[in-house]
């Protein structure tokens, strides 16, 4: 059983892609190939393949480099990575952000899960992360998605209401980073290697979702697994940045993340508390808190 993970980054995140590569090859099930997709001018590239190949010297053989000097968008990077996985004749992908961190069970939760019940695709719930007082809190997201919240809560956005009518009847989907699936099956059932529409500037995962959820392919989503961790910082929670409320005025952008960074702290809490959770907690502040690869 052959497993790749498919890491698109960019120049300017060499330091965080470092960590999620750590994250990668902790894992109680070690993925055969990691395939890097690499956005940035040719310097950043060189010191990128540096910095990997001096820390995880074990892993040279399984890492395989994309180099684009332009940059691209997310669907074309994740679609060739999934071109390349093909040519390798791997059995299962899993995505994973180059700011964004897994557990060491996510794969072999995945694994066991698509096996277990005979599914083509896997997803599952994560953990939000952000700092206080340079400590780390992680609060559970029980969502679909991160932008799937804004728009089954504000139709008011910019896609239009078909997409959210098809959105909100979609139950069990996690970010892409849980997202682990069985690439044959994929490909067979949509005759492409290219799973990911490269019409779309974003939201890309959203619309494969779409697909899957209206396709014949046997999905199983983990909803208590929470063997994701994504990085949300204040700036982050706080941004006008959602595409989803692009029309709307700034005040109502600010309002409504910090409601959101409210009910992010509320839920972070009670779930911190948990005794059931704090040897995942204690999983994932270990690698939260890793040795620094700025240096």
């Amino acid at each position: 059983m052959k497993v790749a993970v498919i890491i698109p980054t960019i120049g300017s995140r060499i330091d965080s892609m470092v960590r999620a590569l750590l994250s990668a090859v902790c894992q109680e099930i070690v993925p055969s190939d990691i395939i890097i997709i690499f956005q940035g001018d040719a310097v950043a590239y060189s010191k990128l393949k540096s910095k990997i190949t001096s820390f995880f010297p074990n892993c040279i053989t399984c890492l395989h480099f994309i180099y684009s000097y332009n940059f691209l968008s997310p669907a074309i990077a994740r679609n060739k990575g999934l071109s390349h996985a093909v040519s390798l004749g791997v059995d299962y992908v899993a995505f994973l952000d180059d700011d964004d961190l897994w557990l060491p069970c996510h794969l072999s939760r995945a694994l066991n899960s698509l096996q277990r019940s005979a599914a083509s695709f896997y997803s599952s719930s994560s953990l939000g992360m952000f700092f206080i007082l340079g400590y780390p809190f992680f609060y559970p997201t029980p969502f679909k998605t991160r932008e799937g919240i804004w728009a089954t809560l504000f139709p008011l956005a910019s896609l239009d209401s078909s997409f959210i009518k098809s959105h909100v009847s979609m139950s069990e989907y996690g970010c892409l980073p849980s997202w682990v699936f069985n690439l044959h099956d994929l490909v067979s059932e949509f005759k492409t290697e290219s799973l990911f529409g490269e019409s779309h500037r974003q939201n890309e995962d959203l619309f494969l979702a779409l697909d899957i959820h209206s396709s014949s392919l046997k999905t199983v989503y983990a909803p208590f697994s929470f063997s994701v961790v994504f990085r949300a910082p204040l700036p982050h929670l706080l941004s006008n940045s959602n595409s989803h409320l692009s029309h709307t005025p700034k005040f109502v952008h600010v309002t409504l993340s910090f409601i959101k960074y409210i009910l992010s702290l509320a839920r972070a809490i009670p779930f911190r508390l948990s005794l059931f959770n704090r040897k995942l907690l204690a999983s994932a502040r270990k690698i939260v808190t890793a040795q620094d690869f700025s240096n």
